[in-house]
């Protein structure tokens, strides 16, 4: 005789992979997404189960280690992996249903070795009021090499992915920290640092401003000088968040913290500011 089973989801849990930046949290939604084996698990911090924060679902695409996860607005999360590869998650609906997530992107072998390190910065665009925001995305390979990303067709445009817009080879001498921030209306700030204790500092013209000039597949990272303070390896870094800006908006600070126990702190201002001090 057949037996009649109802099968009910009671809860869902898992690890946080022991890595650099496993993890990001939305202001945008509340949800924290996580990086949990070869999963992103999403969790809502104020929907308990118990004790503990509940896992609300997870994502399943790679086929390694998920290594980093990054939040690029409500419905749209990004995750790289040991596996080589960038997945663009994107919900149409309810976030916090599973069902509703679907895979926007998958870049296979966007680097050619496993990705270890992921940041992201949206900000509004600088041509025309009300119009789809910028997204940057930069990742890090365990092989050294860096790259910057756009997001093409719009954030709720349900089409696009990235496209790669600047790429550099650090080799051996590997770099593990990273961050970008707006510099000017034009420019974008990108900061990179690692094993050789220095900062590296690029600028990269935004894309709404390039014109139809730009050479399709050339690099837009231009070098502007390297930082020296640190006295050994860096590990991180962070901007002013837009929200805590000055009165002067040109003005803003950077923090970079090292394995040599010193955080240290950078004032960025244009030269013309400094000179009328």
């Amino acid at each position: 005789a057949s037996i009649k089973v109802d099968v009910e989801q009671v809860s869902i849990s898992s690890n946080l992979n022991t890595v650099f930046k496993a993890f990001d949290f939305s202001r945008a939604n509340g949800l924290i997404a996580y990086a949990a084996a070869n999963l992103v698990a999403v969790l809502d911090p104020n929907h308990f189960d118990g004790k503990h924060p509940k896992v609300l679902f997870t994502l399943k695409r790679h086929a390694q280690r998920v290594n980093s996860v990054a939040w690029l607005g409500e419905n749209l999360l990004l995750s790289v992996s040991a596996d080589k590869s960038i997945v663009l998650w994107e919900a149409q609906g309810d976030v916090r249903h599973f069902a509703s997530w679907s895979v926007k992107h998958h870049l296979k072998n966007a680097h050619g070795q496993a990705i270890n390190y992921l940041t992201s910065l949206s900000l509004g665009s600088p041509t025309e009021e009300g119009a789809q925001p910028e997204i940057y995305v930069s990742t890090m390979c365990a092989g050294g090499t860096f790259k910057l990303w756009e997001l093409d067709g719009g954030v709720n445009e349900g089409k696009g992915g990235l496209k790669e817009s600047g790429m550099l080879m650090f080799g051996k001498n590997l770099q593990e920290a990273m961050a970008l921030t707006q510099l000017s209306k034009r420019h974008l700030l990108v900061v990179i640092g690692g094993y050789d204790s220095k900062i590296h500092c690029y600028t990269c013209l935004r894309r709404g401003l390039r014109g139809e000039k730009a050479e399709e597949g050339a690099s837009l990272l231009k070098f502007q000088f390297s930082l020296t303070g640190h006295a050994n390896s860096i590990k991180d870094f962070a901007f002013t968040a837009p929200s805590l800006r000055f009165e002067d908006e040109n003005l803003q600070f950077l923090a970079s913290c090292s394995q040599d126990k010193y955080v240290r702190l950078w004032r960025i201002q244009p030269l013309a500011n400094v000179q009328n001090q």
